[in-house]
């Protein structure tokens, strides 16, 4: 089983700088905030349903990443994959494969 920090606050506070910091010093990996890139790609017009794909996006982002730090997955650079098909057409939500460490 494996410790998690949660660092919660509202945007620009230093958040993702924090979990960096703590991920070198800890030697272990940060897992990114699945929201940011969403909105990034989707604009900050969102709705409900943007939100159940946000949240829903960063549970299986977190399953990633402690799969990564239990040694049975490696980490995978690259772009955010982000479905943007609406939850209730049944589409099954794509997840980028990438941490940072």
């Amino acid at each position: 089983m494996i410790k998690k920090i949660v660092i919660i606050g509202p945007e620009s506070t230093g958040k993702t700088t924090l979990s960096e910091e703590l991920a070198k010093h800890f030697n272990t990996i940060s897992c990114p905030e699945y929201a940011r890139e969403y909105l990034s790609q989707n604009g900050i017009n969102y709705n409900y349903y943007d939100l159940l794909k946000i949240a829903q996006g960063q549970l299986v982002m977190e399953d990633y990443c402690e799969q990564v730090v239990n040694g049975e997955l490696s980490t995978v650079s690259g772009e955010w994959s982000i479905a943007h098909d609406s939850l209730s057409t049944g589409s099954k939500l794509e997840v980028p494969a990438r941490c940072s460490s």
